[in-house]
């Protein structure tokens, strides 16, 4: 077990966690868990010999004890290393002026299908012999296998497989993986590539249903699902595992049509310049648009998007006389809320909209998923709360979204499951109009309980309480829900 007993001179022994029996602090101690920090450190390894009960009293006492040393640490670093940034680079890193000229450049082409050697020649012989005696010879023999499944199948380590799939396999669930350019609207590859998925109504994965269907390009996608299930985070990983690069819009109604295909602006010699918006940059780039919060735009923005959204797409800028044909790679998602009274005032899609877009629901992930993923955002810099604990926050979250089928069934072989999933989308279903707790609500409880005096129970009811809105919600119904949580 690592430990940091010489790294601080304030470190508290871990015999002044009181939940701890003498013989479990000796145990602990003889392992090298000396301090609170240690036990925070290595407390994985150490709730399989805690009870569970017990494991968890100690962790909320040691997050009380270090957690706010280790928060002030992180934040005095972090103010530190920009302020030396700025002084030292003469250059305001707070204001960054991005200017659409900047993002013209094209994306990259297909990756060609090469021997994995070519491709990565600094590779070691003994791991291309290992990949060639599993069966992994060229770049498109990773297409379609995970690199967990490269690893398992050749006997490498994943560290050693994983950079070697992503630089060589030429599709990604169907989808070409282009050359890395270094864009600099490319999706960093180490903040997105983790992945959680869940069946949508077709019976695939989620991340499959999305690369089939822009490999295929017969329609741009629209994402349907409730805030926080990871509908724009899903769009980032594809870009980020296929090196497309991506521009996010956030839609509202005060955008306008000069805003998305762009205006004219007088210039000093008393001549007219023409600057184009978002959607001509992208369109002809090459570049994935990815359009949130689409039902929240305004009709002259819809028909400037419907010209992108025909089976033949063109763009013609009246202002110029322009028509601007679509570079292969250009893409076009967007996502919206379900079309339910709980997102009155977000704007609603319609039939005629609707009809120009395939849409794939995009549910809440199986429990076990949704456990990996609040683990993978919650306890990366130090654990916070244990995995007991997120199943038992999980379980109770479930309860605040009433109908949600199981995401592992098949629809083919649960017509049930099909129908169940259907019934708590639309209106009318969730009877007691409690507020749907997403992942990232559960993470802000997770963070919440990790503050000096709080605890993971009472986080859990604050957000509750903070989530629910007088004119949508059932407010009594949510409080007695809340106060029904074991933690």
């Amino acid at each position: 077990m690592s430990t940091h007993s010489e790294s601080n001179g304030r470190a508290q022994p871990v015999s002044t966690l009181s939940p701890l029996s003498e013989s479990d602090v000796e145990i602990l101690e003889d392992s090298g868990v000396e301090t609170v920090e240690d036990f925070l450190e290595n407390a994985d390894q150490i709730q399989g010999f805690l009870r569970d009960e017990e494991f968890d009293a100690a962790l909320t006492e040691a997050k009380t004890n270090a957690g706010s040393l280790n928060i002030t640490e992180r934040a005095y670093q972090e103010h530190s290393e920009w302020h030396d940034e700025l002084v030292s680079g003469g250059h305001d890193p707070v204001t960054k002026i991005v200017d659409a000229e900047d993002i013209k450049q094209p994306c990259g082409r297909p990756r060609e299908d090469l021997p994995i050697g070519e491709k990565c020649p600094e590779m070691d012989a003994e791991v291309e012999t290992a990949l060639a005696t599993a069966g992994y010879t060229s770049g498109s023999d990773f297409n379609g296998v995970t690199p967990e499944t490269v690893a398992r199948d050749s006997g490498l380590s994943i560290e050693t497989v994983r950079p070697i799939v992503e630089q060589c396999r030429t599709a990604y669930y169907g989808l070409p993986v282009l050359e890395d350019n270094g864009h600099p609207l490319i999706p960093d590859r180490e903040t997105y590539r983790a992945i959680w998925t869940r069946r949508t109504l077709s019976g695939a994965k989620d991340v499959v249903d999305v690369c089939y269907s822009a490999a295929e390009n017969e329609y741009p996608i629209c994402l349907v699902g409730y805030p926080g299930v990871g509908k724009s985070y899903l769009i980032s990983h594809i870009c980020a595992m296929t090196n497309r690069p991506l521009l996010s819009i956030d839609m509202d109604s005060s955008l306008s049509t000069e805003d998305v295909l762009g205006f004219h602006i007088p210039e000093d010699n008393q001549q007219v310049t023409f600057k184009y918006g978002l959607f001509p940059i992208a369109f002809r780039n090459g570049i994935w648009l990815n359009i949130n919060e689409l039902a929240a735009a305004d009709a002259g923005v819809w028909l400037a998007m419907h010209q992108m959204t025909e089976r033949d797409p063109q763009i013609m800028l009246r202002s110029t006389g322009e028509k601007i044909d679509p570079h292969p790679a250009f893409r076009i998602t967007g996502t919206r809320n379900p079309n339910t009274d709980a997102f009155a005032g977000h704007g609603a899609s319609n039939e005629a909209s609707d009809s120009r877009w395939e849409e794939i629901w995009i549910d809440y992930l199986p429990k076990r998923d949704e456990v990996a993923l609040l683990d993978h955002m919650v306890n990366r810099g130090q654990r916070i709360v244990s995995k007991h604990q997120l199943e038992q926050l999980v379980d109770w979250a479930e309860g605040f979204r009433p109908g949600v089928p199981d995401a592992d069934a098949d629809p083919d072989e649960s017509p049930e499951a099909e129908l169940e999933f259907k019934n708590h989308v639309f209106a009318g279903q969730n009877q007691n109009r409690l507020p749907r707790l997403s992942t990232r609500e559960l993470a802000q409880i997770c963070f919440k309980s990790a503050r000096p005096g709080a605890t993971l129970r009472r986080a859990a009811k604050a957000v509750v309480y903070h989530t629910c809105q007088p004119n949508k919600h059932n407010i009594e119904a949510a409080i007695e829900r809340a106060e029904d949580i074991n933690l």
